[in-house]
């Protein structure tokens, strides 16, 4: 009797899916981790060239007002 209700028991655990969505967080966030630290040195390129333009537009309007 008590290896049925184990039996039943495990088979409980296994389908049961509530902690699974953590994980899929957790992989998702370290898929997205891994590309921005292989791609940081041409995002922080980009972000450089895009605050550099626009300090020289804010630059050239004050200079002209």
């Amino acid at each position: 009797m008590k290896r049925i209700q184990l039996k039943h028991r495990l088979k409980q655990l296994w389908s049961e899916e509530s902690g699974q969505s953590t994980t899929e967080y957790i992989l998702i966030l370290s898929a997205v981790v891994m590309i921005a630290v292989k791609f940081k040195t041409t995002i922080t390129k980009k972000l450089e060239g895009i605050v550099d333009k626009v300090g020289g537009d804010i630059e050239s309007n004050i200079g002209t007002n």
